[in-house]
């Protein structure tokens, strides 16, 4: 069971999905790394059926799951567009990928079916992924401690022994919620993130 401070986590994504989304009137949502849906937004009017049906089913199907990752979109360190697939019924999303101390968490898919979003817009898309980036790493770690298999959160190994990674979210638990403005203000450095020797 989620801690509280893991529950408002989680509150705090799905508020920045929303807000994001209401600001730039368009459909918004968070994938994991397998491309499973994890937070959304309202529709805008400018759903696809791939969308509809991931909401109404928790998921998308195999085949818009194929398209997607055919992009290499978890090889992705910057924002880039999925383009559409017509016979999927799949308009084209700006993706943005969510990472923590260069490990993806997930992707900010922001639909874009006419190729319109402005650099603002991708930049309002950007700060969001960015904000959101310690909370989906709490997720991360929430999930590898439930045993989710290792695919399902790319680095786990990587990311020290098991008494520093419950040093580094208790830091970024800390972190998130003694920010004086929410998840938005400036971050420390990653390097501010190793435990004291």
């Amino acid at each position: 069971m989620a801690s509280d401070d893991e529950q408002s986590a989680e509150t705090e994504v799905q508020s920045a999905v929303d807000d994001l989304a209401n600001l730039l009137h368009r459909s918004v949502v968070i994938i994991d790394p397998d491309v499973r849906l994890l937070y959304s937004s309202v529709h805008f009017g400018d759903e696809d059926q791939v969308r509809i049906k991931a909401i109404l089913h928790r998921g998308a199907d195999s085949k818009a799951i194929g398209h997607v990752l055919a992009q290499g979109v978890t090889n992705w360190h910057t924002a880039g567009v999925i383009p559409a697939n017509p016979e999927l019924e799949f308009h084209a999303r700006v993706c943005v990928p969510i990472r923590w101390r260069g490990t993806l968490f997930g992707m900010v898919l922001v639909m874009d079916a006419d190729g319109t979003m402005t650099t603002s817009e991708l930049a309002a898309s950007n700060k969001m992924a960015q904000d959101v980036a310690p909370a989906m790493a709490i997720r991360g770690e929430r999930e590898a401690a439930k045993g989710v298999p290792e695919r399902t959160v790319p680095g786990r190994g990587a990311r020290g022994s098991a008494p520093e990674r419950g040093w580094q979210r208790r830091q970024l638990l800390s972190w998130w919620f003694s920010a004086p403005s929410g998840p938005s203000t400036a971050r420390p450095s990653p390097r501010s993130w190793r435990q004291p020797s």
